[in-house]
């Protein structure tokens, strides 16, 4: 969703327009110029309507398919439109003239609503949208920057949106005559380098929170019981079907989000929105472990059996497992699907029988390499690793390997084992610390 170089052009007209910012800018494109601009290098490009007015040179409404026009050609191939004042594509200027369109290639409706608020990507872009005139009815197709409300309290559409097509994307801005034109021209700077965040609003203890993170490689929360550390792992597990499930086993409810609940994150470039009755967004490959359910883990694995069997892995696991435990020599399955450990010393062990630092750092080991997650979610992690050298082992892990994790603790043992393994790695830059919410970089 995010690049980072960029080239930034600003359409300008002499047609009337609801908004005119091109007093405020030096280079400008025209009807004669743009379509040219956009043919030269559509990838990295920003396209800013500095007139809500589009020219009939990049966007024909006769004989033709609407997406088959030379500004969605630009959006197919990477390029990013910003859009400001009435509604998108309304207007067309053609020989000189301003007309309606009679066309609307966006799945947009216009909805009524009496007040705004910004979404986690709003709050993260530090946008202000101020007066809306023209929001959109919610729609899964759409993502929120500002979000319009109803009567009810709840979320009834967008007044600032971002459309994805092809590779490219259609972003909406400020929907009235009032247009911050210094925010604007910054935007496209603001977009490639926004940062991870996640917004909880209205779920179990938090009323309405925001944080906006790092980049990191491990997020390491720690604070005081009932603080919010699981809560903020649930949240995001929840956008996936398989681990929502888990959750709801774990808290023993049906019902998750209440009825004006609100979940965003954003992650590795993956936005997701949730609420009571719709996900939008990205789905993050993620997979929750509550450390006090280990058990539940093993029988996972048990339900999976033929299917690792099946898939050659069995072996590359094994292997990895007695790497990073010196007494392991093998893992496999007895014929009743029993997890057995084979240890050095010719030992064969059921993985039930083991005690709970060997028990969790196999399950933990092959956990992750049988769903390869983008995003690991340890709960309670002093729960999951009683001996120090396992603990060790488990840290060297996380920081060597390619998957990102976050993990809750309530243990200061725990939290300086991270910071000394890391510190020795040279790697304290890819951990941060949230401390009773608030985040810390480096070493503690």
């Amino acid at each position: 969703m995010f690049t980072r170089s960029m080239e930034i052009g600003v359409y300008c007209s002499s047609t009337y327009s609801l908004i005119n910012i091109c007093d405020k800018v030096n280079f400008k494109l025209n009807s004669s110029n743009i379509s040219s601009w956009l043919k030269e290098r559509e990838k990295d490009k920003y396209l800013i309507f500095g007139v809500d007015v589009i020219p009939d040179v990049i966007f024909k409404t006769e004989n033709v398919p609407l997406t088959s026009n030379l500004i969605f050609q630009f959006m197919q191939k990477g390029g990013k439109v910003i859009w400001i004042g009435d509604t998108p594509f309304q207007y067309i200027e053609k020989e000189g003239r301003r007309m309606e369109a009679n066309a609307q290639p966006l799945p947009i409706t216009l909805v009524n609503s009496v007040r705004t608020d910004n979404s986690l990507l709003g709050k993260l872009l530090d946008y202000k949208q101020g007066e809306s005139l023209r929001p959109i009815a919610k729609n899964s197709q759409f993502l929120p920057i500002t979000m319009a409300y109803g009567e009810k309290g709840d979320v009834v559409g967008y007044s600032s949106w971002i459309y994805k097509y092809g590779k490219g994307l259609f972003i909406r801005l400020y929907d009235s005559k009032v247009v911050d034109v210094n925010y604007l021209l910054s935007f496209p700077e603001r977009f490639e380098k926004i940062n991870n965040g996640i917004r909880i609003k209205n779920f179990r203890k938090f009323d309405d929170f925001f944080l906006k993170i790092p980049p990191f490689k491990i997020m390491l929360i720690s604070g005081d019981n009932n603080s919010g550390k699981t809560t903020i792992l649930e949240s995001i597990a929840l956008s996936n079907d398989e681990e929502k499930q888990k959750v709801m086993k774990y808290r023993r409810t049906k019902e998750l989000l209440k009825e004006n609940s609100i979940i965003e994150f954003l992650i590795n470039k993956k936005y997701s929105v949730l609420d009571s009755s719709d996900k939008i967004g990205d789905t993050i490959s993620s997979y929750l472990i509550y450390c006090n359910l280990i058990d539940d883990e093993i029988e996972r694995i048990k339900g999976r059996v033929d299917e690792i069997l099946s898939s050659g892995e069995l072996g590359r696991i094994s292997e990895e497992v007695s790497s990073q435990i010196d007494d392991v020599f093998y893992v496999y399955f007895d014929p009743n699907k029993e997890l057995r450990i084979i240890f050095k010393d010719r030992r064969d062990v059921r993985i039930s029988d083991l005690g709970q630092g060997y028990k969790s750092f196999i399950i933990f080991l092959m956990t992750y390499l049988i769903n390869k997650p983008e995003l690991l979610l340890i709960d309670g992690i002093e729960g999951f690793m009683i001996q120090p050298n396992l603990l060790k082992n488990f840290i060297k892990y996380l920081l060597e390997h390619e998957v990102r994790t976050i993990i809750t603790t309530q243990s200061s043992e725990v939290i300086q084992y991270f910071s000394n393994i890391s510190k020795e790695l040279g790697k304290s830059g890819d951990i941060i610390y949230l401390h009773n919410l608030e985040v810390k970089n480096g070493v503690q």
